[in-house]
């Protein structure tokens, strides 16, 4: 074959560039390749921050909830929760399943602990589904989290009377085996 440039290894070592005495890409004998200052993205070669994509992360998480008057030392048989984060945008999902709320308060129920501080959303549209649930003590459609403050999601819903109004779940319709599965996206 024919190339213009070639750069080869063959011991496995990585390929690296560096400019101004520094390290700036790494190609590894696997075929992944790591940029110490971020990706430019886009039409053109605008080095801008706009368009450089520096931040990405793969984890884990773990969800609790109260309420608003407060409640702890709820027992959990399932809190797992997975998060992926692409510059400042993170998307989570996960499950919360109790097997005793103990003193859970009765005010409006929220999910907390998240990966990383939500952004105040300025009227962004901040929140999520809930694709599963069960074990609740009131009947409803529609349930999904909605922003409450920098670090919680509320649970909302809609009665199962074909109001749309969102109402609060609140402390007191939640059992001891209540669950529910959810995904959510924000912004940091």
């Amino acid at each position: 074959s024919t190339y213009a440039v070639m750069l080869e290894t063959t011991g496995g070592e990585p390929v690296v560039i560096r400019t101004a005495g520094a390290e700036r890409v790494k190609v590894l004998a696997s075929g992944r390749c790591a940029f110490n200052n971020g990706v430019v993205l886009g039409a053109g070669v605008a080095d801008t921050a706009a368009n450089t994509l520096d931040d990405y992360e793969e984890g884990t998480w773990t969800p609790t909830i109260s309420t608003t008057s407060g409640g702890s030392n709820m027992a959990y048989q399932n809190t797992t929760g997975h998060y992926r984060k692409i510059g400042g945008l993170v998307h989570i999902f996960g499950i919360v399943q109790l097997t005793a709320k103990n003193n859970l308060q009765a005010g409006s129920v929220f999910v907390q602990n998240f990966p990383f501080t939500m952004a105040n959303p300025s009227g962004e549209g901040q929140g999520g589904n809930i694709t599963e649930y069960g074990n609740f003590s009131v009947n409803f459609n529609s349930p999904c989290l909605a922003f409450y403050q920098t670090e919680r999601m509320m649970l909302r819903y809609t009665p199962a009377d074909g109001s749309s109004t969102y109402t609060n779940v609140l402390g007191d319709n939640v059992n001891d085996n209540t669950y529910f599965r959810f995904n959510a996206t924000y912004t940091t």
